[in-house]
């Protein structure tokens, strides 16, 4: 059965805080990686705010998820989501993984 963890909300992760939080939680380091994707996936569903996305992504990254992973996870609700609310979580989501989107654009492969 489902145990929530413990509330991330409020975490400074960039103190190393979130990593403290998920290494105490009851969680093993796989179910924590899955819950936080679970959570972003969950967050660009709902319309959350660029904060709210950029936490969300540190937070995963935080319990060990991959840029690919974050990624992953962006493709997978896609199709539930629609693309107008995946477009505009992708620059929140960005941001947690400091990736420029601005720059990508100027040199596209």
């Amino acid at each position: 059965m489902y145990a929530p963890s413990p509330d991330h909300r409020g975490i400074d992760l960039d103190s190393g805080e979130g990593a403290r939080v998920a290494a105490e939680s009851s969680e093993s380091g796989a179910e924590a990686r899955v819950h936080s994707l679970a959570r972003l996936g969950a967050a660009v569903a709902l319309g959350a705010p660029t904060s709210t996305l950029q936490r969300l992504g540190r937070c995963s990254i935080a319990a060990g998820a991959s840029i690919n992973d974050i990624v992953g996870t962006l493709l997978a609700v896609a199709p539930i989501v629609g693309e107008a609310r995946l477009v505009n979580a992708t620059p929140g989501v960005a941001l947690s993984i400091s990736y420029n989107i601005e720059k990508a654009l100027e040199n596209p492969a």
